[in-house]
């Protein structure tokens, strides 16, 4: 989610930057080596299949958008901040 501006000091989400204003963020998942809160929030490209009642299908593709925040005993989690180890 640092890619699309979620927290990003110079280009959050939703900021009006101007007409012409380019920009990108470079995030080398390989250095990522802490549990930082701006990476538990993710969007994923998925492929997906709508079954209708009829049996009719239908594909598809779109986001899955995912934030895991708060306890969860199962998991371990025990506090709003606690991810996987």
């Amino acid at each position: 989610m640092t890619g699309m501006g979620y927290n990003n000091p110079d280009w959050n989400h939703g900021t009006n930057k101007g007409e012409l204003a380019v920009g990108y963020d470079k995030i080398v998942t390989e250095e990522i080596t802490t549990s930082e809160a701006p990476y538990h929030h993710i969007q994923a490209f998925v492929t997906a299949v709508m079954t209708l009642p009829n049996g009719e299908t239908f594909d598809g593709v779109g986001i899955l958008e995912q934030a895991i925040i708060g306890p969860h005993e199962p998991s371990g989690f025990k506090t709003n901040l606690d991810v996987a180890p």
